[in-house]
């Protein structure tokens, strides 16, 4: 993982150890002194509540992601959709709304970096060369880590005019990537597809070592050197 994504997600994770809980307790604290009828006080009150229980979910599951449990992708994406919903939900003309904006939009962003973007967001590890028979050709090479383990991460092998290939460490396979799949960054690439879906193929045999070779369609063979 490159350095600006590092201080990217550790900007998000220190917002959301502080932001969420304390802003979701004053909206809370603050529920009845809204002046006016009792469904404003009673939507502040909730939201509050709701915010503080989106909260605490996401650090539950955080802490049982650093045993090589990854956040569970339905959820995310639902808790993802759920969030920005009441983010929505606290534009109402009611005072006080900031804390309620302020924490709901810091629960998206750690449900979108650390739930959501892990299954669509590779990494740039180097640029090479690789192999088309005899022939060399440039290539960028990201790395994706949906499954919280080291061993079994998932490479995007990126060949420009030839195709996108992924490769998974873990079941030590490979499968196409169409050019719409991809956007490519200076920093990584995005998936719009999630990466561990589609069906994965056997390689060529190879002699070597952290060696892939992948059969093109045009008969040629692609190797790849990790």
């Amino acid at each position: 993982m490159n350095p600006p994504t590092i201080w990217i997600q550790v900007a998000i994770l220190t917002a959301g150890l502080i932001l969420p809980p304390v802003l979701g307790v004053v909206s809370v604290a603050r529920a009845s002194r809204i002046e006016g009828s009792a469904g404003p006080r009673r939507l502040s009150f909730v939201l509050g509540v709701v915010a503080l229980a989106n909260w605490l979910m996401f650090f539950i599951l955080l802490s049982r992601s650093r045993d090589s449990h990854p956040m569970p992708y339905r959820l995310s994406s639902l808790q993802l959709l759920v969030t920005a919903l009441l983010v929505l939900v606290s534009l109402r003309g009611y005072t006080p709304r900031a804390p309620l904006i302020i924490a709901n939009l810091v629960l998206v962003s750690l449900w979108f970096t650390f739930g959501y973007a892990p299954e669509h967001w590779l990494t740039l590890m180097n640029k090479h060369s690789v192999a088309i028979g005899q022939r060399k050709m440039p290539a960028a090479i990201y790395f994706g880590n949906p499954r919280n383990s080291e061993a079994e991460a998932i490479a995007l092998i990126h060949v420009p005019n030839v195709g996108n290939y992924y490769f998974d460490f873990a079941e030590e396979k490979y499968r196409r990537a169409s050019e719409w799949d991809i956007v490519p960054t200076p920093y990584g690439a995005w998936t719009w597809r999630r990466m561990t879906d589609g069906q994965l193929h056997e390689p060529l045999p190879s002699p070597e070592i952290n060696e892939c070779q992948i059969p093109l369609l045009d008969g040629h063979v692609l190797t790849v050197t990790f």
